[in-house]
């Protein structure tokens, strides 16, 4: 088995394909998620790179998009090969380039048991937390009911990026994938094919925004909460659970489909008694591990060369 860098654009076909494999042996769950994906796709690639290894076939693939000096990753393996060395083989390569390309600290997000115990068992890696994806049949049994004054819209191009920004930034401060998002950020999502500003559902009170629910399809029958959050200062007035229900109801009625899923941290009890209360059911888990390298860079790692929501 022997590991090189992925060549962009002529190793997609072979990784997509690697992804189409492992996701269908895996019941649906992909290996690399919608950022990975979408970064995959591009041409040329800018800041992320990745590494396979194969043995006649495609054993494996890492894909890797710096995050400052930490370096978000998804492991992507052949179902015949994750009894073997492959994974061990892959994420050891890793750790010693991205230590000499300057990285403090590695992310890999895991999203299937089997997995899982792969790098559990490897030297080096601790499990820092734990995502679980919960899933709902539509319609909700309530309706949403807001404090007296809100008004609901859908998202205005042009118009409500800064609302958005602040506050996504304010109530996800210090949260690695989705805090600190620049317009950049916001925008590049504006590009995905779901994204549809009707189902980014945005509360508002006294010119304000108070709380959002940005919803997208996942597949023509099911829907998804991508990402929701509500003001930090008003916390207790009901806002949580009207938006997320304004969301799935929006879903429903306008968009027609019959299942919903979210994704929200196992730490945050409170949340998942607020989703179970709507009609969320626990589905399967999904994992971030960290490793420390080595060599820490006095600076994050500037951009250049080869080129995951929560509830």
């Amino acid at each position: 088995m022997h590991v090189r860098s992925a060549r962009y654009p002529e190793d997609v076909g072979i990784i997509n394909d690697l992804v189409g494999v492992a996701t269908k042996f895996d019941g649906g769950t992909s290996p690399l998620g919608e950022t990975s994906l979408h970064d995959l796709g591009r041409v040329p690639m800018v800041e992320s790179f990745g590494i396979l290894a194969a043995d006649g076939e495609l054993c494996g693939y890492v894909h890797a998009i710096p995050n400052g000096a930490v370096l978000s990753v998804e492991l992507a393996l052949a179902p015949n090969h994750r009894a073997g060395g492959c994974a061990k083989l892959l994420l050891g390569e890793l750790a010693e380039r991205s230590a000499a390309r300057g990285f403090a600290e590695i992310g890999l997000w895991v999203h299937t048991d089997d997995v899982a115990e792969l790098v559990s068992s490897m030297n080096g890696w601790e499990l820092a937390r734990s995502l679980v994806r919960m899933e709902m049949t539509l319609p909700p049994g309530g309706g949403a009911e807001f404090p007296s004054g809100t008004t609901v819209r859908g998202f205005r191009l042009g118009k409500d990026e800064s609302a958005w920004l602040e506050l996504n930034n304010e109530a996800f401060s210090g949260h690695l994938e989705q805090g600190g998002w620049s317009r950049r950020d916001l925008e590049q999502r504006f590009s995905y094919e779901w994204f549809d500003p009707l189902g980014l559902r945005m509360a508002w009170s006294n010119g304000e925004l108070v709380a959002f629910n940005w919803t997208k399809l996942s597949s023509p029958r099911s829907g998804e909460i991508y990402v929701i959050a509500s003001s930090p200062a008003l916390q207790g007035k009901g806002l949580g659970k009207a938006i997320a229900l304004d969301g799935l109801w929006d879903l429903y009625a306008r968009r027609r489909v019959k299942t919903a899923a979210l994704h929200v941290d196992m730490s945050n009890a409170p949340a998942i008694r607020l989703y179970e209360a709507i009609g969320f059911h626990p589905r399967e888990t999904h994992r971030f591990y960290t490793r420390k390298l080595d060599t820490a860079p006095s600076d994050p790692p500037q951009p250049g060369g080869s080129r995951l929501n929560e509830s």
